[in-house]
């Protein structure tokens, strides 16, 4: 199929999109550093590359469900969802926010986890040297 020649819509970039949604939602935030703690403490149970992997299901579910929540009204007791579509850039450009602070999230907590072990090697091989007895 060809394309309708003509001026084509303006479509703002995915960076735009992800910037203005990193800025703008809370609820992005939340949900990408829920995710980058889940992935640590899976990383530290069943090891680094089963955790990261974990992280690509997680934020396509996060994205999901954040995009099901813009979507339901309730009104009256009663759950009442719109017919207001989602775009595949807006879909892709909510996925990419939640991976970057799921990301940042990880490896932050990872390089905290690293000094911490460090730290606490050094205290234990300080500990377990024999110290010579005064006299």
């Amino acid at each position: 199929m060809s394309r309708p020649r003509g001026p084509r819509p303006f479509r703002k970039p995915l960076r735009a999109r992800v910037g203005e949604l990193l800025t703008t939602n809370p609820a992005i935030w939340l949900s990408g550093f829920a995710i980058g703690v889940v992935v640590l403490v899976m990383t530290s149970l069943v090891g680094a590359l089963l955790g990261g992997l974990l992280l690509i299901p997680l934020v396509v579910v996060a994205a999901a469900v954040l995009d099901l929540r813009g979507r339901v009204m309730i009104l009256r007791r009663r759950i009442l969802f719109t017919r207001q579509t989602t775009t595949r850039r807006q879909f892709v450009a909510m996925m990419v926010s939640v991976f970057l602070v799921a990301a940042s999230t990880g490896a932050l907590g990872w390089i905290l986890r690293g000094f911490i072990l460090g730290s606490y090697d050094e205290q234990l091989r300080q500990h377990m040297t024999r110290r010579p007895k005064k006299r």
